[in-house]
């Protein structure tokens, strides 16, 4: 592994927010992007950090995120 490019475990439901330990709530993640995650979205789950992405920065209009997706998806 290259210097600076340390991995690390992300928990998918955060402790705090009563996630656990096991395999399915672990991902490893770069430790910068690690941080970064943590710096945008704190310990928000990710239903949380959904509706915090619609509300602050998809103007509420989810469904033109899932259209545009599905189209990309084809």
């Amino acid at each position: 592994m290259r210097r600076g490019n340390h991995k690390t475990k992300h928990h998918i439901i955060p402790r705090s927010q009563f996630g656990d330990n096991s395999k399915d709530n672990i991902s490893i993640v770069g430790n910068k992007f690690h941080q970064k995650y943590h710096s945008l979205f704190e310990n928000r789950t990710p239903i949380e950090i959904l509706d915090f992405l619609t509300e602050y920065f998809w103007k509420g209009n989810i469904e033109y995120v899932y259209q545009y997706l599905e189209k990309r998806r084809r």
